[in-house]
C-alpha cells in the first residue's frame, strides 16, 4: 500500500504542500489571528489611505490584468494550441483548469465570507482569497503547461517566471491599492500553485502530441550483396 502512495505523493507533492499551507493560512484568517498584521501592512503600504502616484501605477496593473481582461489572450493561446496538436484537447484542458479554478476561489470566499479593507464582501462573496491574483496566476500557468510539451526541459522551466512574476505584480498592487489585506493575496498565490501543481501532477496536457506532417520516410538501407570471393584473387573467364 506504502509502495502504491508513495509516488502520487510525490507527484502531487508541490499541490499538497501549497494547499496545506492554503488551509493553515484561511483557518488563521478565519480565527482573526492576522488581523493586526493585515492592518500594519496596510498602512505601510497606503499610508493615510492617501491615493498617490504609487497607487495610480499599482490601478493599471489590476485593471489591464483584472480577469475578464485575461479571457481573450486565454482563449487565443488556447486556439493556437488546439491548431498546433490539431486536437481539442487543449481546450479541454483549459475549460477544466478554469471552471476548477473559479469553484475553489469563490467557494473559499462564501464560505469564510471576509470583508475587505473597505469592510465589504463586494459581489463575490469575500475578501480572502483575492480572486485577481488567482486568476492572473491560473491563466498564464495554464498556457504555459499546454505549450510546455515542445519545449525543451531548460526552457520549460524558465517558462515558469511568467505566471510567478505577474501573480506576485497583481499582489503587490492589490495591497498598494488597499484593495485586500496581505493575507488574501497571500491565500491567492498559494491556491494558484496548489492548482497549477495538481494540473501539472494528473498530466493531462502531456498526452498532447503533435501532429507531423506526411513525410517520405527513409527506406532502410539495403544489405550489401557480397561477390563471392575465388582462390585465384579473380573471377572465372567466362
Amino acid at each position: 500500500m506504502r509502495d502504491a502512495v508513495r509516488p502520487i505523493v510525490h507527484r502531487f507533492r508541490t499541490a499538497l504542500v501549497a494547499l496545506g499551507g492554503f488551509a493553515v493560512l484561511a483557518v488563521a484568517v478565519e480565527l482573526g489571528l492576522l488581523d493586526a498584521w493585515d492592518v500594519a501592512v496596510r498602512h505601510l503600504a497606503r499610508p493615510n489611505e492617501v491615493w498617490g502616484p504609487v497607487q495610480i501605477r499599482a490601478d493599471y496593473v489590476v485593471e489591464g490584468l483584472r480577469p475578464t481582461m485575461l479571457v481573450a489572450p486565454m482563449a487565443g493561446a488556447t486556439t493556437v494550441a488546439c491548431w498546433l496538436w490539431r486536437s481539442l484537447r487543449p481546450a479541454v484542458v483549459a475549460a477544466v483548469g478554469v471552471t476548477v479554478t473559479v469553484l475553489a476561489t469563490l467557494g473559499t470566499k462564501w464560505l469564510l465570507a471576509r470583508p475587505d479593507p473597505g469592510n465589504t464582501t463586494s459581489g463575490h462573496g469575500g475578501s480572502f482569497p483575492s480572486g485577481h491574483t488567482v486568476a492572473v496566476t491560473v491563466c498564464t500557468g495554464l498556457v504555459v503547461l499546454l505549450f510546455s510539451p515542445m519545449l525543451s526541459p531548460a526552457t520549460r522551466r524558465w517558462t515558469w517566471v511568467f505566471p510567478a512574476v505577474l501573480g506576485i505584480t497583481m499582489a503587490s498592487s492589490m495591497v498598494l491599492q488597499g484593495a485586500h489585506w496581505a493575507s488574501d493575496v497571500i491565500g491567492g498565490l498559494l491556491l494558484a500553485t496548489a492548482l497549477l501543481a495538481a494540473f501539472h501532477g494528473l498530466g493531462s496536457f502531456r498526452r498532447l502530441v503533435p501532429t507531423r506532417s506526411c513525410r517520405i520516410q527513409p527506406t532502410e538501407p539495403t544489405s550489401k550483396v557480397r561477390l563471392p570471393r575465388f582462390r585465384g584473387g579473380a573471377p572465372p573467364s567466362v
